[in-house]
């Protein structure tokens, strides 16, 4: 009873103190308390205290000047978690409803992103829809600018809005009026429009539209973002959206486009790998060695996702390529094919056939990675071994062969690779029976004076 009723007094505390800095007569003193509000309310997330806070912050807000309704914008920026407290929603909206219809652009454009700020509460009100509409129109660069930071924000919230928007935002894309920057600005828009799939599918074809009547750089690397986002969301269109992205990988001959489409390549890989079919499977491999270098290195980080994740869309002659590619020049890429072929088979047939080759391949790779000093290739073969031990049934010459390794890596190199022994160790404990002492006293030796590097998991494995 006690901490609660200390608990309420430092509140009205700190709400007083709050009023008495938003009604001081000086800029700085007004502008130091709605800086504080963020900081308040972490101290005191009550509903009551941050319900009045906020109430403070929009009487300040319409009445404050320019710099003053900034400062407001930032604290309700940073205070968003707290905005489903408000209980009187109404009458803290309406408060800065009353700033919409000045006739300062400035003040309007802030209003508008505080509505969109705002929005997780307010997002089903259709006078700020109506007001938001207007504003799209408006002559005032940053008044269009903050309309569209709004109109983000609703539509992600609001089905209703999206809806409603679509037509209204169209028009302004297609629109020959519209400027390109403007329209590019608007295009992100989109992404949030994923509540209907009607609307999803007239997004896309207008998006096809847009990239043949203005082939610029800037124009369809944003559509590809905005299609792949809302493909994501929607998961509807993600096949089509595949081929949409290997055409512009392989197809169209500009550099800064191919890296681009890759990117969201790798983006479905990682997010919706199940929804990919061999044939794009094939295609990325059959594509890969007419590409340049820093392409293929991207290509296979999208394969190797795929293998990890969805071995089952890769074909016996997706296979024989990646079989093939084990050789290739770049030893990233060697290692990367060797990665997805081990988790195909090992994800497909249970086990992996020939595992004494494997292992040869894969420690002539490890060495050359040493050769190279590339540690995230060093990291990805010591992954493959795991995969290989894990899932055969052979003695494996890999641990023998690390304990070789050790005392010609980095610290940092040896670190991993114990790492990787004691994962091992977990799989195949039978492996280590003559390795454990060995490990133990080079661990002793080679961190002396550094044994804060030394998990402590990997000391835990090695007596276990």
């Amino acid at each position: 009873m006690y901490h609660q009723e200390f608990q309420n007094q430092d509140s009205n505390a700190a709400l007083m103190e709050l009023e008495k800095g938003l009604r001081s007569g000086k800029a700085g003193e007004q502008c130091g308390a709605i800086v504080h509000v963020p900081a308040l309310l972490e101290r005191h997330p009550y509903p009551i205290l941050v319900n009045s806070a906020f109430l403070k912050l929009a009487d300040a807000f319409r009445t404050g000047s320019n710099f003053l309704k900034l400062c407001v914008l930032k604290a309700i920026q940073s205070s968003k978690k707290h905005l489903n407290k408000i209980f009187n929603v109404d009458e803290f909206y309406l408060r800065f409803f009353a700033v919409i219809h000045s006739n300062d652009p400035i003040a309007r454009s802030v209003t508008l992103r505080i509505f969109g700020s705002i929005s997780s509460i307010v997002a089903e009100r259709k006078d700020i829809h109506h007001c938001i509409t207007n504003s799209l129109d408006s002559h005032d660069n940053s008044e269009v600018e903050a309309a569209i930071f709004a109109t983000k924000a609703f539509a992600e919230q609001s089905s209703t809005f999206a809806m409603g928007m679509w037509q209204k935002i169209s028009e302004m894309v297609k629109g020959l009026t519209t400027s390109l920057e403007l329209k590019m600005k608007l295009l992100p828009v989109f992404k949030y429009m994923h509540h209907d799939f009607a609307i999803v599918k007239k997004i896309n074809l207008l998006c096809d539209e847009l990239m043949e009547s203005y082939p610029s750089h800037m124009l369809i690397a944003t559509v590809l973002n905005t299609t792949t986002h809302l493909s994501l969301a929607t998961l509807v269109n993600i096949k089509s959206q595949i081929t949409r992205l290997l055409h512009f990988t392989f197809e169209v001959p500009r550099k800064s486009i191919n890296h681009v489409a890759i990117q969201n390549l790798f983006q479905l890989a990682k997010n919706a790998s199940y929804l990919w079919c061999e044939e794009q499977v094939e295609q990325l491999l059959s594509s890969l060695l007419t590409s340049s270098l820093n392409l293929q290195k991207q290509i296979f980080e999208i394969i190797v996702v795929l293998g990890c994740s969805s071995p089952q869309i890769f074909s016996q002659k997706a296979l024989m390529d990646l079989n093939h590619l084990k050789n290739h020049v770049c030893t990233e890429i060697s290692i990367a094919s060797l990665h997805v072929l081990v988790s195909v088979q090992s994800n497909v047939k249970g086990s992996l056939e020939d595992t004494g080759s494997l292992e040869a391949e894969l420690q002539s790779l490890f060495s050359m990675s040493i050769h190279e000093k590339s540690f995230a290739s060093l990291k990805q073969c010591l992954e493959i071994a795991v995969i290989i031990v894990k899932n055969s049934n052979d003695v494996s010459s890999l641990p023998a062969f690390f304990l070789k390794c050790l005392p010609y890596l980095t610290k940092n190199q040896a670190l991993e690779v114990c790492r990787c022994l004691v994962k091992l160790a977990a799989q195949r404990i039978c492996l280590f029976e003559n390795f454990v002492d060995i490990l133990l006293q080079f661990i002793s030796n080679s961190f002396t004076n550094d044994l804060s590097k030394v998990d402590k998991d990997i000391i835990v494995g090695l007596v276990d």
